[in-house]
C-alpha cells in the first residue's frame, strides 16, 4: 500500500502519542493538532480511529529484527552479545514506542496481545537457539535447555520491558550480572566433578 508523507506523519505522530499515553485516550483532535492538520485530513486518509489503529499495527509487524547473534568468543561474549542486540532493538524508535503501546494494549486489544506474543516468541527462540549452539559447542553446559531458555529470556524480557517503561538503563549492572552469572552457573567444569 502506497502510504503519502502525510499519512507517514499520522501514522508516526499516532506511535509516538500512543506510547506516551495510550492509544485508548489519543483523540483524533489531538493527533490532528500534534500533526498540524484538520481533523478532516486524518478521515481523507484512514476512515476512522480503528483505521488508524489497524494500520499502525500492521506497520509494528514490519519492525521485525533478523539480525543472527554472533556466535564467535567465550559464553559470556556471545550472550552479552544477544541482550544488547534485544535491548537496542526495543529500546530504540520507532521499535521502543510500537513495544510500550503494544505492552499497554495487550490486555484489552487483541491485536496487542497478537503482536506482544510474537516479539517475545522471537526473543525467547533465539536465545533458546543461542543455549543449543553453546551447549552443543561445549562453551556451556546446559542440563535442561528448555528451563535454561525459559529462564535467560523471561529475565531478559523484564529488562526489556523495565527499560522501555522508564526509559532507564541505569540497571545496566543487573544485565551485566545476568550475562557473567549465567555463564558462570552453567560453564562447564571438567575438573569440579559432577554437577549436584
Amino acid at each position: 500500500m502506497h502510504t503519502t508523507a502525510t499519512k507517514q506523519k499520522i501514522l508516526d505522530m499516532a506511535r509516538s502519542l500512543g506510547a506516551q499515553k495510550g492509544l485508548d485516550t489519543l483523540s483524533l483532535g489531538e493527533l490532528a493538532d500534534a500533526v498540524g492538520i484538520t481533523k478532516a485530513s486524518i478521515f481523507s486518509h484512514f476512515g476512522s480511529k480503528k483505521a488508524l489503529i489497524d494500520e499502525l499495527y500492521r506497520q509494528f509487524d514490519s519492525y521485525g529484527s533478523t539480525i543472527a547473534i554472533n556466535l564467535e568468543g567465550n559464553a559470556g561474549e556471545v550472550l552479552e552479545r544477544a541482550v544488547v542486540h534485544w535491548l537496542d532493538f526495543f529500546t530504540t524508535d520507532p521499535m521502543r514506542q510500537a513495544w510500550r503501546i503494544i505492552s499497554q494494549q495487550k490486555y484489552t486489544d487483541e491485536r496487542a496481545l497478537v503482536r506482544f506474543q510474537r516479539l517475545k516468541g522471537m526473543v525467547t527462540f533465539q536465545c533458546q537457539a543461542i543455549l543449543e549452539s553453546l551447549s552443543e559447542s561445549g562453551k556451556l553446559d546446559i542440563p535442561e535447555p528448555d528451563l535454561a531458555s525459559s529462564l535467560f529470556s523471561s529475565t531478559l524480557l523484564g529488562y526489556i520491558e523495565q527499560e522501555t517503561i522508564d526509559g532507564s538503563s541505569e540497571e545496566d549492572w543487573k544485565i551485566q550480572r545476568l550475562v557473567t552469572k549465567f555463564a558462570a552457573l552453567f560453564t562447564r567444569q571438567d575438573d569440579a566433578g559432577p554437577r549436584p
